[in-house]
């Protein structure tokens, strides 16, 4: 039977164990007011919460990061309401920081500055969650057992999250929600960065990351234009955005002549698009659909090949359609 075969595995383990117990990593020790608490062995609790705190920069100076985070663990354990929680809570952030794990340090950051909002170390700590934001939207792998193994894009996005959080009106505050925009546009996730994008142009249109917000805002359309076969309500909003940003900026030479490339690009587009449908109806002997693709890509975007390529056609068509009364000269 499948089940008594599991028990004898079952029972073959349990004497394993009693044959040769593993050591534990911690004595299991009960406190009043903290209960029963596994702590790790030849890491001391000190008597008071100054000395606990001593306890744990005397770890962090020897760079023995886990043990220096456990003394900070248990002065807010056992102190929490001591002068010292604050500071013990920035550093377990700051010992997180040390060994690259960025995102157990950003969630020991937030919980500094939500169980302590006057802390003395808020706008630093607002400042190490927007510079660790930078590090996973710059590439940093997120890390996992000590291994950078998982894609960080999703972690810069909740590192910005945080610094808007905690401080809406901060000067960091519209560059992180930019730098959202930014993250999402890297997973092609275009929807949602354009609405990152739209949103500093309704919360932080009084600041100078309004301008660049529009001019990534095309960017972002434009983007989203490609991802289909030709997504005409995109590169419509796309064009938009640039000759807004345009007409905005005429003394951004780079960003403004990177937006006129853009135009040209999204014009030709849509002027392929015109005369691929005109010869589509052409093929189908459809002359009078024919006739309204080929004018309208005339009317549009007559410098372009397409265009020079439609003109003689559009006038054969043109003269096919007109009545035999209309062709006929007059007497």
């Amino acid at each position: 039977m499948p089940m008594n075969r599991w028990l004898k595995y079952l029972f073959l383990a349990c004497g394993l164990v009693a044959l040769f117990p593993p050591q534990s990593p911690a004595p299991l020790v009960w406190r009043r007011g903290e209960g029963w608490t596994w702590e790790r062995a030849g890491v001391p609790t000190a008597a008071t919460p100054k000395e606990q705190m001593e306890l744990g920069r005397g770890y962090e100076k020897s760079k023995e990061w886990d043990l220096a985070i456990i003394c900070y663990q248990r002065l807010l354990a056992r102190w929490p309401s001591s002068t010292f929680a604050a500071e013990s809570q920035y550093r377990i952030g700051i010992c997180y920081e040390t060994q690259e794990r960025y995102y157990d340090a950003l969630l020991a950051y937030q919980r500094a500055l939500e169980r302590y909002p006057n802390s003395p170390q808020f706008h630093e700590i607002l400042e190490r969650q927007f510079k660790i934001g930078n590090l996973f939207l710059g590439g940093m792998k997120h890390k996992i057992w000590r291994f950078k193994i998982f894609p960080g894009m999703e972690k810069a996005v909740a590192a910005y999250e945080r610094v808007i959080k905690n401080a809406p009106y901060s000067d960091l505050a519209p560059q992180a929600q930019f730098n959202i925009g930014l993250a999402y546009e890297k997973q092609d996730n275009y929807v949602e960065a354009v609405g990152a994008f739209l949103k500093i142009l309704d919360t932080y249109y009084d600041t100078d990351w309004a301008d660049k917000a529009m001019f990534q805002l095309g960017v972002a359309y434009f983007k989203q234009s490609r991802s289909a076969d030709y997504d005409k309500d995109a590169a419509r909003r796309a064009l938009d955005s640039f000759q807004e940003f345009i007409a905005s900026n005429p003394d951004d030479k780079v960003r403004v002549d990177a937006a006129r490339q853009y135009i040209a690009e999204l014009n030709e587009r849509e002027a392929e698009g015109l005369y691929k449908i005109a010869r589509f109806y052409d093929r189908q002997n459809k002359n009078r659909a024919a006739v309204i693709y080929y004018s309208e890509l005339i009317r549009l975007h007559r410098e372009s090949e397409f265009a020079q390529q439609a003109i003689p056609r559009l006038e054969e068509l043109k003269a096919r359609l007109m009545p035999a009364s209309a062709s006929a000269p007059r007497k």
